[in-house]
């Protein structure tokens, strides 16, 4: 009897980095399967990224560096999370990705989610992927 692992309550789900992503960009994937942070207008997208993360170096300025993690977490719906914006969105619109993994209001690729709040140049979002 086949069967799949259905995840609800254990995420978010975590993905190798390829490229420093920052907690509260929207992500991608890249070809080979790893977390980039998402284009503007982006048509797939895997969720926001939970905490600040970074592919890892062969070597280290110092030995009192320490290197952010190789791995992320994209939290995905039904998530509400606080997002940066960019340009004016509205409560009850829906958001789409803007440069630098922000969101705006949609007008092309994927609708990351519908805002609920509002705060300066934040917003709270009820994610859609």
């Amino acid at each position: 009897m086949s069967a799949i692992n259905i995840v609800f309550h254990h995420g978010p789900q975590t993905f190798e980095v390829a490229e420093p992503v920052t907690g509260g960009q929207v992500l991608a994937l890249n070809a080979e399967g790893r977390a980039v942070v998402a284009a503007e207008d982006a048509e797939t997208v895997i969720g926001v990224a939970h905490t600040d993360a970074a592919p890892r170096q062969k070597e280290y300025p110092s030995l009192q560096s320490v290197p952010l993690p190789a791995v992320v977490g994209a939290v995905y719906a039904p998530a509400a999370v606080w997002l940066e914006t960019a340009g004016t969105v509205t409560v009850g619109g829906n958001v789409g990705v803007a440069a630098a993994g922000k969101v705006k209001a949609h007008e092309l690729g994927t609708v990351v989610g519908k805002v609920t709040a509002i705060k300066g140049t934040r917003a709270l979002v009820r994610l859609a992927v």
